[in-house]
Order: C-alpha cells, then sequence, then structure tokens
C-alpha cells in the first residue's frame, strides 16, 4: 500500500521520504523547545530557591531538568546552608557580652564548654559583679582543670571544688541538691566567692578565704598565699577563643 495515497493532503505534493523528514524535523524542533522549557522552568525554580528559607533537598523535589541544573541546585542549597551557619554563628558573637576562654598551660591547651562560661557570666550579672568573671574563669581553671566530674581526695567536688562540709549551708541557703551538678556547683562556688569579696573587699583576701576559709586569715593574718597566687597568676593564661568551631571540635 502506498502510504502517500492515505493522506488526502499530500499525496500530490510530497514523497515519503520526505514526509518522514518532516516528521523527524517536528520532533526534533519539539524536543529541542521541550529541554529549553524544562531548563528554562528550572533556572526559574533556582531563583525562587535562593529566595526561600530551604536549606535541605530530596531527590524527587528536582525537576527533570539535567545532571548540570541537578548540581546547580545542590550548590545553591549548600551555599544557603554556609550562610545560615555564619548567620548564626554571627549572632551568637553579637547577642554573647562575655568573652569566651580557654587556657593554655605549659604547652597543653584546656577547655570550658561555653555554657558553663556563660552561666558564670550571668549569675555574676545577677550580682552586679561581672568584673569577677575572669578571675572566677582561673579560679575553676586552678580547682578543677575544667573537670566537672572532678572529686578531691579532701571531698572537694566539681568545677569549682567545692567542699562537701558546706553542702548543707547551701542546700538551706540556695536549695543546692548535688554538688556535682554543673550548674549548681558554679552556683555554690561563686556564692562563696562572693560571701569573701563582700566581707574582706579584696581580690586575693577573698582567695584565701575561698580556699581555707576564715581560719588562716583569723589566725595568722595571712592574706596571700601560694594559692591565692597561683589563681591570679592563672588569670595571664587566659586565651580568648576567637573560633567557635575550634572550640566545640575539641570538646567532641
Amino acid at each position: 500500500m502506498n502510504i502517500i495515497k492515505c493522506i488526502p493532503v499530500l499525496k500530490h505534493k510530497i514523497t515519503l521520504r520526505q514526509f518522514l523528514t518532516v516528521v523527524s524535523v517536528l520532533l526534533l524542533l519539539l524536543s529541542v523547545f521541550i529541554t529549553a522549557y524544562k531548563q528554562e522552568a528550572h533556572k526559574k525554580y533556582l531563583e525562587e530557591l535562593k529566595n526561600t528559607e530551604t536549606i535541605t533537598f530530596e531527590k524527587n523535589n528536582f525537576p527533570d531538568a539535567g545532571f548540570k541544573l541537578y548540581i546547580d541546585e545542590i550548590e545553591i542549597i549548600l551555599e544557603k546552608q554556609k550562610e545560615k551557619t555564619e548567620y548564626n554563628k554571627d549572632q551568637t558573637k553579637e547577642i554573647r557580652e562575655n568573652k569566651i576562654y580557654y587556657v593554655i598551660d605549659e604547652g597543653y591547651e584546656f577547655y570550658l564548654e561555653e555554657k558553663y562560661q556563660d552561666y558564670v557570666y550571668e549569675k555574676l550579672k545577677e550580682n552586679n559583679r561581672k568584673d569577677l568573671y575572669e578571675i572566677i574563669i582561673a579560679l575553676m581553671y586552678h580547682e578543677s582543670k575544667f573537670e566537672k566530674d572532678k572529686i578531691s581526695s579532701t571531698n572537694d567536688h566539681g568545677l569549682m571544688q567545692v567542699n562537701e562540709g558546706n553542702y548543707k549551708n547551701l542546700h538551706k541557703t540556695l536549695g543546692i541538691n548535688s554538688l556535682d551538678d554543673p550548674y549548681e556547683n558554679i552556683d555554690a562556688g561563686i556564692y562563696l566567692f562572693m560571701y569573701a569579696i563582700d566581707k574582706y573587699d579584696d581580690l586575693e583576701t577573698a582567695l584565701v578565704c575561698y580556699n581555707q576559709g576564715d581560719r588562716l586569715l583569723k589566725i595568722g593574718n595571712t592574706y596571700s598565699t601560694e594559692y591565692s597566687q597561683g589563681v591570679l597568676n592563672d588569670i595571664n593564661k587566659l586565651k580568648e577563643v576567637e573560633d567557635d568551631y575550634r572550640m566545640q571540635a575539641k570538646q567532641h
């Protein structure tokens, strides 16, 4: 059968070869049009993506527009993740009033989790004694090397090495239930140090009192000890953490 005879409009004008050629060209043009449409749609999608809060993706979220545009979309999403991380980092630095410290001592680095440093600062802020922030951090390092679970042979506990002999009074006064809880340990240590500061109005004398109570002060009028000098020297070992990620890496 001659297919041309079945197409009245074309039977006297084109051959079968010409017809197939026309069809091929039309299909090619249609394919080009569809590809261009998909690419344009995908580019529009990418522009919309840049202006959204989306930072995650799933495979079936991507229009089928080719591997290159698939990669382009991933790059945009990863860039948004980076921007959000940098934004959060900057926001944290703007909100935090206090510096975050670590200690370099004889070539070794010692880190105290920033949540505890923030807590120390807020407690001192409540007592209008933000000026004591660095000395408290140095005292904590001197006492425990920032080991929150440390218990000494003389039953001193935690970051600030609060002695068990103070527990009854601290429980009654502050509602302290555990000297091993880092936050309650900080509450107890700051309370005891603030007591000494308020009583003697002198930093080194307060350190002597914190370490040995009023006994040395009452008996020998001792206002400076190796301990108090050590804590004061440890202030010089405090180094500001400039990169939060460096600190987090040290913690894990």
